[in-house]
């Protein structure tokens, strides 16, 4: 019996993980089901109303980004419509930095705005209270330093300047995991004075979600800025550069760690003595990576002559 329970149970998930998709030529519009759930839900408890108007005020923060990012030349993929709010898929591209800062910043700053402008018109009515209240909270949620808001990606995209992509994907993922700890604490206490108001204790084990099940993505994102800054060094001719020491012994996998973002990498590769015994451009571990595996060693490649000077 527990058995056929459990089945179900993984059947009910897989079934509930298939959204609803409508393609329309390259653009793709996604219903999650779980979207629908939420709507019967409120409106059985009463709180229909509420929830689209949260449901709108995210809707125009997300447009907000989709509007700045056609604007200045990239792509939109589609629209997942969530039991949360909206998500929409934008062509993110790691040669301008100030254009992604840019589209992240688009979402809390109308929702900034929109408070602003409810906030000195005075308005007296109930609903329009309640957007300004609404807008005003997710303009402050979403430039909070933590991954995946708007702030822990600007946050990002600015410490990758400096340390590089995984070790500031590694210091952000701190960061959420503090915040998801702050959130659950303050949201039981509210739990416990409020019984019908659970929605800090949701967002800290949100974010517990988002660190705990991210981790490859920072080495992913290593990866992609290194096969962008191909083109840019191509693009410009002349590109900054920095220097790196390894042991032999060294993977290449691991070396991807140490890269930063906005320079050209080469690796003195020493022996056991700390005499050099070779020297690799960051194009040449890609390579390497590429034609074998990110676990072999400097010295395995060099065994293989491959960068033998």
């Amino acid at each position: 019996m527990e058995r056929w329970k459990i089945t179900k149970s993984i059947k009910l998930y897989r079934y509930l993980k298939k959204s609803i998709r409508v393609n329309i030529k390259q653009f793709t519009l996604e219903f999650d089901p779980l979207f629908f759930a939420a709507i019967f839900i409120m409106y059985i408890f009463g709180y229909l109303v509420e929830y689209f108007l949260i449901f709108f005020c995210i809707m125009i923060h997300e447009f907000a980004h989709s509007i700045v990012a056609i604007a200045i030349g990239r792509n939109v993929y589609g629209i997942r419509v969530m039991p949360v709010g909206l998500g929409v898929s934008i062509e993110e591209t790691l040669t301008g930095k100030l254009e992604n800062m840019l589209i992240y910043f688009s979402g809390p700053s109308i929702n900034f705005f929109l408070f602003l402008i409810f906030k000195f018109t005075g308005t007296n009515s109930t609903v329009l209270v309640n957007v300004m209240v609404i807008n005003a909270y997710l303009a402050v949620f979403n430039v909070m330093p933590v991954l995946p808001l708007d702030g822990g990606k600007v946050l990002l995209v600015i410490l990758s300047g400096r340390i590089g992509t995984f070790a500031a994907y590694r210091h952000i993922r701190r960061l959420s995991f503090l915040f998801g700890i702050l959130f659950i604490a303050v949201g039981t206490v509210q739990f416990i004075n409020n019984s019908f108001n659970f929605s800090l204790f949701l967002i800290g084990i949100y974010l517990f979600f988002h660190v705990f099940t991210k981790k490859m993505e920072a080495a992913l994102m290593n990866m992609k800025d290194i096969i962008y800054r191909r083109s840019r060094l191509v693009k410009k001719g002349v590109y900054p550069a920095r220097d790196l020491v390894a042991i032999k012994t060294i993977k290449l996998g691991e070396i991807l760690k140490h890269m930063d973002f906005d320079r050209f990498h080469m690796v003195y590769v020493l022996d056991d003595n700390l005499k050099i015994i070779g020297i690799v451009t960051e194009q040449q571990i890609m390579d390497g990576i590429m034609k074998y595996d990110s676990s072999i060693t400097f010295d395995e490649l060099i065994k293989l002559n491959m960068f033998a000077r």
